[in-house]
């Protein structure tokens, strides 16, 4: 079969397994499943269908003779008919990394323990059309633990929705000491809802276990579509979290979420303790109600129906006093803010209501955690609340919070304060400042100065932009962000805006904060805009993405920021539709231009 040929590399690294008899107390093996979205072609013997079929690629680190550790590959093969079946000899247990490379996609990597003599490895690899890109798992279980002492266990049986059902649960988790302290992952895919996750860890950690799905529903006009869900919880040895999905339908416009509980230690006391309580249970019930009042929860992304009318109102109210400077325009912008929240208060009180279920609900969790940060003689459980966000969300006490990482310097050992204390430290004074900074971006204030590179390395100073044309538009993007539909909806119309205005005072300044110099190359050679182009390439954590970023919103690129030729902020809310009444108003309408929307 075609399968074997990839097993050279392993041949090269065990002795030859077709001439000895096999050894089964050293064998392991990893099975695949391929699911495409046309499974009756799959099965056909026509050699270019066999040879569409993901590639796989298992590999190895292994030390050789200078002591550097050096990736191998052990095992390769190409589906066959939706099948896969990989084997070996090793003779102890091996940490390997399963790749699958198909068709144009980036290849997706899942890690996985080798176990002599044990247990079969699976996998399934599911094609996917309709989202940005495949799934790909270890089925039913992830069983990665070499030593019983250090073992955690997450389980589940998250039940079945909607039939037709895909599920992948992810856990996220950081392990090690020193240099070695890095970000691990599991990723499995239920068998009927059901799975297992295993592995060691050395402290009591907090981890993030991330539930995605893959269904069609029949309630709605039909279709398909994705359920994420999220919850956090915290593992040690000998620990064990059960997950399971709690109901909510049919009040909520979401079906359930999904709950992480233990009958002991760390997580029931520091967790369990509030999540689980009559108060939270009672509020998360009056949410789900409000929610369901609501005709448009504020969970959803992107500007409401009303944001182009309110900022073209802050533009009309800059251009009636833009001899008089940016100062007025910060009275005129306030006077609109007032008014926009009385007309919230007046035409949406299930808005109201909507909020106020919400923050108890963040009420009840907070005070919990402060509580344990404030006053627990266990270090490691105030670590634990801290880590959780005891003071994220408090605006007042975030003094009290810097005070506790003192203490906690003093108390834990040098190694650990600087993984686990440090970076929390160091992040909320970066917090206090974008805190201060945001304060100062809203219209009427002028935007901060910096200077970045283009993809040519070539430096360019905002203002000395700003200086050279009547309007210019901020905008800060990321590769992520860039692959949003609403975000590929709007470039061809920004850039049909850019060709009719860019000659008449209008600019754009594109900021990418992505997290390597790389990723901004390879998508900015697919955005191929013609307008100035910057890269600060430092994630959320930069300069100038500090500087101009929302403190609550850490994750999310800053907005988008209309300023004049003096750095004075117009506008931050930000449309096609605002900026196209914008310019045709302040620059002129070409009649031969056809409307790009």
């Amino acid at each position: 079969m075609r399968i074997w040929i990839g097993l050279i590399a392993l041949f090269c690294i065990t002795s030859n397994i077709g001439a000895i008899e096999e050894d089964a107390s050293k064998k392991w093996t990893i099975e695949g499943q391929f699911i495409a979205n046309d499974q009756k072609n799959l099965q056909q013997d026509d050699e270019s269908q066999s040879s569409q079929q993901p590639f796989v690629t298992v590999t190895a680190n292994y030390s050789n003779e200078e002591g550097d550790i050096q990736s191998v590959e052990i095992a390769s093969g190409r589906f066959d008919k939706g099948k896969l079946l990989l084997e070996g000899e090793i003779d102890s247990p091996t940490n390997v990394q399963i790749s699958v490379e198909f068709e144009e996609e980036e290849p997706l990597s899942i890690e996985a323990l080798l176990m002599p003599g044990g247990e079969n490895v699976s996998f399934v690899f599911r094609e996917e059309k309709t989202f940005s890109r495949s799934q790909f798992g270890l089925l039913g279980a992830s069983r990665r633990s070499k030593a019983a002492s250090n073992k955690f266990t997450i389980k589940g049986d998250l039940g079945t929705l909607f039939g037709d059902r895909f599920d992948s649960v992810t856990v996220l988790w950081w392990e090690g000491v020193g240099d070695e302290y890095l970000a691990k992952r599991s990723n499995v895919i239920p068998i009927d809802g059901k799975f297992v996750i295993e592995a060691d860890i050395q402290e009591p950690s907090v981890v993030d276990i991330w539930l995605f799905g893959y269904y069609f529903y029949h309630y709605h006009a039909g279709g398909s579509g994705l359920i994420f869900d999220t919850a956090k919880a915290i593992v040690e040895p000998n620990s064990v979290i059960t997950v399971s999905r709690r109901s909510l339908a049919p009040l909520s416009g979401s079906d359930s979420e999904l709950i992480a509980t233990a009958k002991g230690g760390r997580h029931k006391k520091l967790i369990d303790s509030w999540r689980q309580s009559e108060d939270y249970l009672e509020a998360r019930d009056a949410w789900r109600v409000s929610r369901a009042r609501s005709p448009n929860p504020l969970i959803a992304m992107g500007e409401s129906e009303n944001d182009d009318e309110y900022a073209q109102k802050a533009m009309e109210a800059f251009v009636s006093a833009a001899e008089d400077g940016c100062t007025d325009i910060k009275v005129e912008y306030d006077s609109l803010v007032a008014e926009g929240v009385q007309m919230s208060l007046e035409e949406g009180p299930e808005y109201a209501e909507l909020s106020r279920d919400s923050q108890r609900l963040q009420d009840i969790r907070t005070i919990a955690l402060q509580n344990i940060a404030e006053k627990s003689e266990d270090p490691f459980d105030v670590l634990l609340a801290m880590e959780l966000g005891a003071f994220s969300n408090d605006d007042i006490k975030q003094e009290i919070a810097l005070d506790i990482y003192d203490s906690l310097a003093n108390e834990l050992d040098e190694e650990m304060v600087a993984r686990r204390v440090a970076p929390l430290q160091e992040d909320l004074v970066r917090q206090i400042a974008r805190k201060k900074a945001y304060k100062e971006l809203f219209p009427g204030q002028k935007v901060p100065d910096a200077t970045l590179f283009n993809l040519k390395h070539e430096a360019v100073a905002i203002y000395e932009v700003l200086e050279e044309n009547d309007f210019v538009l901020i905008d800060f993007w990321t590769f992520w962000k860039g692959g949003c539909v609403r975000c590929k909806e709007a470039l061809p119309i920004m850039k049909s805006l850019y060709e009719e205005y860019g000659s008449r005072g209008f600019e754009i300044i594109s900021i990418s904060i992505d997290n390597s110099h790389q990723s901004w190359v390879e998508t900015s050679e697919q955005r191929a805009v013609p307008w100035i182009n910057l890269g600060e390439n430092e994630g959320t954590k930069g300069v100038v993405a500090d500087a101009y970023a929302n403190p609550k919103r850490v994750f999310i690129p800053p907005r988008n920021y209309l300023v004049d030729s003096s750095g004075c902020i117009l506008t931050e809310i930000f449309s096609t539709d605002t900026l196209e009444k914008f310019l045709v108003a302040h620059l002129g309408a070409d009649s031969d231009t056809p409307n790009p929307n």
